[in-house]
């Protein structure tokens, strides 16, 4: 068990086994009480584990809700409100998300909003949320105009990052969390990318060895952005790379048809295209970015579910649906482009015909996928 050099005001430790993390929390939590915040399918499937965690921990109750983003809600957020009335949870109680982004999202959002707020820890259990939506202090729920439209800048007391679970995880689901771990390379470290491209065919298979780097080296550059901005009023936007194009995406689908990093993968070819639209990356830059990209593209898109919503789906949904895009500034949509591959930068001045070629390129790159 160590503590990774992230800079940030709350520890993020490494656990190698989920054995170690009932006596990694203890240290941590102390004798305060516990309500975990978990899904049912991880409840059920880590129901030893979380029996562990009380031998050593003040665990009051396990509180589980629907495995999936349609579940991250207002209304599941008040449902875990009443839940923790009902078992007496006070100002001294902490909160532990157990789970994917989804379940980090939501209980983060209850733990920032319950009593005025109470503590926060994360133990994120998919690639997604190891590598990125744990680190930085970002909760909050889906509004069913927009994705994460409520929520608010809560940062954890503490985040423990197991990786052995990952071996746990669906083909699916590893290739959907890596979205992030891509853009972390894309956006701001050129020789973080490099080694993602040399190591991709491993990542897809699930080495476990590549994915403990991955997530590593993307809590160290996600923390390194988050330092300088905690507040997301300036470079961290560039953390939303891909993001605008795919929540719209994944609000089309209902939240049900694609997952949020399938939607980023997806968004982040319309992004490469828009900085070749506007100027900034060149047509063999983006070239050799897509080259990267159309891998795991083309996972996302081989299924039947994924082909329908996007047959159905033309740039002038897509358009609609980003004009609620939580990034909106007084000029419009702000985009994250890159200038060059390992760099990524805000840009408020994108014509709108150029937004609109670049989502259908995208749509266009799904087809022939």
């Amino acid at each position: 068990m160590r503590t990774l050099p992230t800079g940030l005001a709350y520890p993020v430790v490494f656990c190698k086994r989920l054995r170690e993390l009932p006596a990694g929390l203890g240290r941590h939590v102390g004798g305060r009480p516990v309500y975990v915040i978990t899904n049912r399918t991880l409840k059920r499937l880590y129901a030893h584990s979380l029996s562990d965690l009380r031998k050593v921990l003040n665990v009051r109750a396990v509180l589980a809700v629907g495995d999936g983003e349609r579940y991250k809600t207002p209304k599941q957020a008040a449902g875990l409100y009443t839940s923790l009335l009902r078992l007496g949870a006070r100002r001294d109680a902490v909160v532990v998300a157990f789970g994917g982004g989804v379940v980090g999202d939501l209980a983060g959002f209850v733990a920032a909003t319950f009593m005025r707020g109470v503590p926060l820890v994360h133990v994120p259990t998919t690639v997604i949320a190891m590598a990125d939506s744990s680190i930085g202090g970002k909760v909050g729920v889906n509004h069913p105009m927009g994705k994460n439209l409520i929520g608010a800048f809560y940062p954890p007391e503490a985040v423990f990052l197991v990786p052995s679970v990952l071996r746990t995880l669906s083909e699916r689901q590893r290739v959907s969390g890596l979205a992030e771990v891509v853009k972390y390379g894309l956006i701001a470290d050129r020789n973080f990318l490099e080694w993602t491209r040399r190591n991709f065919t491993r990542l897809l298979a699930g080495s476990h060895e590549a994915l403990t780097q991955a997530v590593q080296r993307s809590c160290v550059v996600k923390a390194k952005i988050v330092r300088t901005d905690p507040n997301e009023r300036g470079r961290r936007m560039v953390l939303n790379f891909g993001h605008t194009f795919g929540h719209a995406l994944e609000n089309a689908g209902g939240y049900r048809t694609l997952t949020h990093g399938e939607a980023v993968w997806l968004g982040m070819t319309a992004a490469v295209h828009a900085s070749t639209e506007v100027g900034l990356l060149s047509p063999a830059e983006r070239d050799e970015t897509m080259a990267l990209l159309l891998t795991a593209v083309s996972q996302v898109v081989s299924r039947r579910s994924v082909r329908s919503l996007l047959r159905r789906t033309n740039p002038g949904a897509i358009l609609d649906r980003m004009q609620v895009d939580k990034k909106r500034a007084v000029r419009g949509l702000r985009f994250v482009l890159l200038d060059r591959p390992g760099h990524a930068i805000v840009h408020e001045d994108v014509p709108s015909a150029a937004i609109h070629r670049a989502v259908r390129a995208m749509l266009e790159t799904a087809e022939e996928s």
